[in-house]
């Protein structure tokens, strides 16, 4: 049966709700999670400045986390073991679900497919199709600049 004999079994009404239904679902697409795109210029796109000293950066330094999310959730920046800070696009190319840092492995992570991300955010394993964008951070005393 395709759809035209199953919207003439309808009522008039129900069979109008359906075809706005179905055409909406043929046509809809589920967004994908992408990087913030880099100009053709080679210019950094992000300049951010983190005090580390800031109570809303306090789980950078907590042994058993390690991390926070900057710049409206779409970066993460982690300590790793040896005190050095790292940061990548906090989104899994995947579906778009926030990665959490693994301070042990030194490597972000997917909590809801699996994908696994080296600290370079190079993809280890999926489902993820790619790794992660990097970005540059340096410290000066308690602040953090991340570029990229």
């Amino acid at each position: 049966m395709d759809r035209k004999e199953f919207l003439q079994l309808l009522s008039p009404g129900t069979a109008l709700l359906f075809a706005g239904c179905l055409g909406s679902c043929a046509t809809a697409r589920l967004p994908t999670a992408t990087a913030p795109p880099r100009p053709a210029t080679g210019e950094p796109t992000l300049d951010l400045r983190l005090d580390l000293s800031a109570p809303a950066h306090a789980d950078l330094h907590d042994p058993r986390r390690g991390y926070v999310y900057v710049a409206g959730g779409q970066i993460i920046v982690a300590k790793k073991l040896d005190g050095t800070y790292l940061a990548v696009s906090a989104s899994c190319p995947h579906a778009g679900h926030q990665l959490r840092y693994e301070r042990r492995e030194n490597q972000f992570e997917c909590p809801a497919h699996g994908s696994q991300f080296k600290a370079s955010g190079a993809l280890l394993t999926g489902p993820s199709p790619r790794g992660l964008r990097p970005y540059r951070v340096s410290r000066t005393g308690s602040e953090l600049h991340i570029e990229g």
